[in-house]
């Protein structure tokens, strides 16, 4: 039972909060009435609150609908359109009744999503309120990475989807370079278990019930490198390698893979790109990505102008997805890197403006905005190329993006989750951050920060009564040692320089880091035994990557020259490790390149052995 106020903890956090005396009681003959206005689609709505009641209380609650207003008793649903945001609603619980007012269907469900993180904290006596709330953003979107090495289930997505209404996200991108089965093109994403057209089809349907787009969102210009790998394709790219024939290099996969502009056919793969995958989604929006073309005019175009080229392939696909009457979207990295673009870009364009530093810069808004073009910022969860999410780092960027967005009128907060040089960063290391850009993305003025941001997330997302979790996370990330020390798997010499003249990485610091990653995991192991069961595997991998920056901070200081312990004892933690690794990384998702995480972490196994023998 919650008797004070500053007790409840809500994520977003809602715009208007009063707290009255009283209770209402749910009780065994409580029912979940759908009233006049509703549809028989916010049947999954009542669902929804049904199955949290039953979770959180014990009680089945009956669904029944009814063709009147009721005024009394049990758990009302009602949609009242007006003229308010059509995703607002307003919760009131006094002790004669529960009503959800949501202005459409899907402000009745961000109703009940709040409704049951208030269940989760009080039970069945709920405290007398009433809350009023609105986004700040009208898009609130999450984009994660499924191309460049884990591609994950489609229960994983549908996952993935469920967390976004229950933080009332309702965009959703999944970044594809390569990884989709296309019919015609055998070759893109061979051996990569790649996203088929049936699961995208589910998962639209999926998406669609919970009043999130899923909009397409596929590389169409730089990153390109899967595509261009390919005996067929390989010709198709600015620089003339076949990078198919070369020894493969997460930096080059990172780096390279730009599209020849001026051959003709560049432009009709992607049009045979487009023929099959943008009919699997509902969206009227297309991300065609168009970032960092790291390549142009480096190679086959050399001595043309860059932005010459890129704007003249920006123009066609854009032209390619109008035609097929959608509206184009695209990084705006590039446009900011060549002067004299802003004036050619099509009016109907939404411009993604991204920046991950913990003090994005402000001006680059403001530019896009005086442009008039529809503008969403993008900041990151920071949880790439490391075992642990950075959230000292994310927190700033997620935070002074969402400033800039309101004060620049930006029409959405796209939080982006990428997988840098494999992926090795586990799902629930990006769940602090996901959930934070949902936070900022509905309510900025009002989102908690640090210490009560990571209590809420305790609570709320993980029910931790200890309210402990987010901090342990919070403290885990800054433990983590140099993010490509792994994954690129270099020579002892070359990582001594880069930990001892670069990073000036000095082994009390190290050995500290050592010293709390081991604690913070015993912390998490008896949190998990706490915690219910659906919340086991996001434990795992808390508790795998805390187990994996203890031993690569070993591994630092044994490159640095300062050990900790029996090397081969290390170098068979690696094995461990990587084999816990596995487990953990099918649960998710498919095979796809989990055998280049294993090179990776075997590779620095065997240096250990080397080292030591």
């Amino acid at each position: 039972m919650i008797h004070e106020s500053n007790m409840l903890r809500l994520l977003p956090q809602p715009q208007s909060i009063a707290m009255h005396e009283g209770f209402f009681s749910v009780r065994d003959v409580t029912a979940i009435l759908l009233e006049a206005g509703t549809s028989v689609a916010d049947f999954a709505t009542a669902m929804r609150l049904k199955q949290g009641l039953l979770s959180a209380t014990g009680y089945d609650a009956e669904i029944i609908r009814l063709d009147a207003n009721c005024t009394s008793g049990d758990l009302i649903l009602r949609i009242s359109p007006n003229d308010r945001n059509p995703e607002s609603y307003n919760l009131l619980i006094t002790p004669a009744s529960v009503v959800v007012d949501g202005a459409s269907a899907a402000g009745l469900r961000y109703g009940v999503e709040t409704l049951l993180q208030i269940v989760n904290q009080a039970g069945i006596d709920l405290p007398s309120l009433e809350i009023y709330d609105t986004p700040d953003f009208p898009v609130r979107g999450l984009y994660h990475d499924v191309t460049r090495g884990q591609v994950p289930t489609l229960d994983t997505m549908k996952h993935i989807a469920d967390l976004c209404v229950e933080y009332k996200m309702n965009h959703l991108e999944f970044y594809v370079e390569h990884c989709f089965l296309f019919r015609s093109m055998t070759e893109i994403g061979a051996g990569m278990d790649p996203l088929t057209a049936e699961e995208i089809l589910e998962l639209d349907r999926y998406c669609l019930e919970r009043h999130i787009d899923l909009v397409p969102s596929i590389s169409t210009f730089g990153h390109m490198y899967g595509v261009l790998s390919t005996h067929t394709f390989h010709h198709l790219g600015e620089l003339d390698l076949d990078a198919g024939k070369v020894p493969f290099s997460w930096f080059n996969r990172q780096m390279h893979g730009t599209l020849d502009v001026n051959n003709p056919d560049s432009i009709k793969l992607i049009e045979r790109i487009f023929t099959e995958f943008l009919p699997l989604f509902s969206s009227d929006y297309v991300n065609i990505c168009c970032d960092e073309t790291f390549d142009l005019g480096k190679g086959k175009n050399q001595g043309m102008e860059p932005r010459e080229l890129y704007i003249k392939h920006l123009l066609s696909v854009v032209k390619l997805v109008e035609d097929r009457g959608k509206r184009a979207m695209f990084w705006g990295d590039m446009v900011l890197e060549y002067d004299g673009l802003m004036d050619k870009l099509p009016a109907n364009v939404v411009v993604l403006n991204w920046d991950y530093s913990s003090d994005p810069n402000e001006e680059t808004s403001a530019r896009f905005a005086e442009t008039g073009l529809t503008q969403y910022l993008c900041p990151g969860v920071n949880a790439w190329s490391l075992f642990a999410q950075d959230i000292t780092a994310a927190e700033p960027n997620i935070r002074h993006m969402a400033q800039h967005g309101l004060k620049y009128r930006a029409s959405g907060l796209l939080n982006t989750n990428w997988g840098d040089y494999g992926h090795m960063n586990l799902l629930a290391s990006s769940i602090h951050g996901i959930i934070m850009g949902a936070a900022y993305g509905w309510n900025v003025a009002s989102t908690p920060e640090q210490s009560d941001f990571d209590e809420s997330f305790s609570v709320v997302t993980y029910k931790d009564q200890s309210r402990t979790l987010g901090s342990l996370l919070r403290r885990l990330g800054g433990t983590d040692p140099y993010r490509f020390w792994i994954t690129e798997g270099k020579p002892f010499n070359e990582l001594r320089k880069i930990g001892i003249d670069d990073l000036h990485m000095d082994a009390a610091t190290i050995r500290q880091n050592h010293g709390v990653a081991l604690k913070i995991k015993r912390e998490l192991e008896q949190l998990r035994a706490e915690s219910a069961v659906y919340h086991r595997q996001d434990y795992d991998e808390f508790i795998w990557s805390a187990s994996m920056i203890a031993a690569v901070n070993k591994y630092a200081l044994l490159i640095i020259g300062e050990a900790i312990g029996v090397p081969e004892e290390l170098a068979s933690e690696f094995e461990r490790l990587y084999n816990r690794y596995a487990q953990l990384w099918r649960r998710r998702n498919k095979e796809s390149e989990l055998f280049r995480i294993r090179e990776v972490i075997l590779q620095a196994s065997r240096q250990i052995r080397e080292c030591a023998g």
